[in-house]
C-alpha cells in the first residue's frame, strides 16, 4: 500500500508540475503612475497631470503643497502662479491599495522682451531723390475705369536691441519734403 501511495504522489506532484508550466501566465500588471514626475512651466501657463494605469472610473484627489507658486483643479490641471517649486500630489484608492504620486513643478518667470527703437546710427541727411520706380506691364483694362499705382515710400533701415543684443532690422517710413 506504501508503494502504491508514493507512486500516486510521485504522478500528482509530476502532472501539477506538468500543468504549471504549460497554463499561460498572465502579464504583470502596470503600477498607477502620473504622466510627469517633474514639469517646468512659466507664469500663467497651465499643465494637465494625469494619472497612467488606473481605471477611469477611480477617484483622484489632486492637492498642491504651495498654492502661492502653483495651484491644482480637481481633474489635475494645474496653473502656474508666481515663479518657484510647488509639490502637486494625486491620492487614489485603486485595487484595493492607497497610492500617493507626486510631481515636482518647477514654474519660471515669464521672458520680457525688452525692444528700443532708438537706432543706433541716425542718418545725418534725409534722401534728396525718391527711388525710381520702374514701369511694370499693365494688363488691357476697360477705358473709364480707375487703375490703382503702388506708391513706394523710403525707408530708414536700423538695428532694434532686445536685451542689450542686435536681433532685428527695423524700419521707419521717411518723410520727403
Amino acid at each position: 500500500m506504501q508503494k502504491n501511495g508514493k507512486k500516486l504522489l510521485a504522478w500528482m506532484l509530476a502532472a501539477s508540475m506538468v500543468f504549471s508550466f504549460s497554463m499561460p501566465t498572465q502579464a504583470a500588471k502596470k503600477k498607477p503612475a502620473l504622466s510627469k514626475k517633474k514639469a517646468v512651466i512659466t507664469v500663467g501657463k497651465t499643465l494637465t497631470l494625469k494619472v497612467k494605469n488606473i481605471s477611469k472610473k477611480t477617484k483622484v484627489t489632486w492637492k498642491s503643497k504651495n498654492k502661492k507658486i502653483a495651484t491644482v483643479s480637481k481633474k489635475g490641471k494645474v496653473k502656474a502662479k508666481k515663479a518657484g517649486t510647488a509639490k502637486i500630489t494625486a491620492s487614489f484608492r485603486y485595487q484595493g491599495k492607497k497610492y500617493v504620486k507626486t510631481c515636482k513643478v518647477t514654474v519660471r518667470k515669464k521672458k520680457t522682451v525688452v525692444v528700443t527703437n532708438a537706432p543706433t546710427k541716425v542718418p545725418t541727411k534725409a534722401p534728396t531723390q525718391k527711388p525710381a520706380v520702374t514701369p511694370t506691364a499693365t494688363p488691357t483694362q476697360k477705358p473709364g475705369t480707375p487703375t490703382a499705382t503702388p506708391t513706394q515710400k523710403p525707408v530708414l533701415w536700423f538695428p532694434l536691441l532686445v536685451d542689450g543684443t542686435k536681433i532685428l532690422l527695423g524700419r521707419l517710413p521717411l518723410q520727403v519734403a
